[in-house]
């Protein structure tokens, strides 16, 4: 009944690639259950050669990784609903998943090679299918990194998620530096307030997280306190006083924008009539 079932299959195949592969699946199967009887009869002893059979049953079958189709994905800037094809190290991916284009295609599982692949931190998410009979075709995210994190002594990349990428040692990457509890999982909501004010983004080397609550800056130099509440109309305040002579690193240790409408300057309050002159 089960030969006469598969063998229906083969005939009703419309074009000679698909009656290829259908031979090659009886095959396999009529080869995989002498072996599972014959494992079954012998229970473990022979365990080890009867799979060793099949795996070599399956080669001889044409059911030997000939392609890895990978695919990788990132967010398009200012649009995560789009997505864009960037190239990728396929070597270093190659080397998680636990296979080779000598090796069968059902040597693995796709939720194996997928497990496998989600070894490696830098990807975020990965989907896997197999395209028989010798093709595993893999899409991959990977995270988008945008700051370094610092907790205790340890330097980390992560990502727009707050999540861990990996370890930074040597020279760090160009990211901004951040600190505090929870500052990582925050990080994004302030960085993506800042990219509005390209002046401040381009000079921006560090973040503080003061108390679950609100920022602390470090741009060109400067050390600006910002307010829970309000941060765009503090912000805009910082640009009008960056583009001002008297405003710089050696001149000014600290800006305190905490209370709306209010700037101090070095622990002085800068008067309206003072703060309207530097800002024309």
């Amino acid at each position: 009944m089960f030969s006469q079932k598969m063998l229906s299959v083969v005939r009703r195949s419309k074009n000679n690639k698909n009656q290829s592969t259908c031979k090659r699946i009886i095959f396999v199967c009529f080869f995989g259950i002498a072996l599972c009887c014959g494992g079954y009869l012998i229970r473990d002893r022979m365990a080890d050669t009867f799979l060793r059979y099949l795996d070599d049953a399956l080669k001889i079958a044409g059911f030997t990784v000939k392609t890895f189709d990978i695919h990788v994905m990132r967010e398009m800037p200012g649009h995560s609903d789009r997505t864009m094809l960037i190239p990728c190290d396929s070597a270093r991916l190659l080397s998680f998943l636990g296979m080779s284009r000598r090796d069968s295609i059902f040597k693995l599982s796709s939720q194996q090679i997928y497990e496998n692949i989600m070894m490696d931190t830098t990807i975020r998410s990965a989907k896997v299918r197999k395209k028989l009979p010798n093709i595993i075709d893999i899409t991959i995210f990977y995270k988008i990194p945008i700051a370094i994190f610092q907790q205790d002594s340890k330097l980390m990349l992560i990502d727009d998620r707050g999540t861990f990428i990996k370890d930074v040692t040597g020279n760090p990457p160009d990211y901004p530096l951040i600190v505090g509890k929870g500052a990582n999982i925050t990080a994004k909501a302030i960085l993506d307030i800042i990219s509005r004010y390209g002046e401040i983004r381009k000079n921006l080397r560090s973040l503080a997280f003061i108390r679950e609550r609100r920022w602390n800056i470090e741009v060109a130099g400067l050390k600006v306190k910002l307010p829970e509440d309000g941060v765009e109309e503090a912000l805009e305040t910082l640009r009008i006083l960056m583009r001002q002579p008297n405003i710089n690193r050696k001149t000014t240790k600290c800006i305190d924008l905490r209370i709306a409408g209010s700037v101090i300057i070095n622990g002085l309050k800068v008067s309206k009539k003072t703060r309207k002159g530097a800002m024309v």
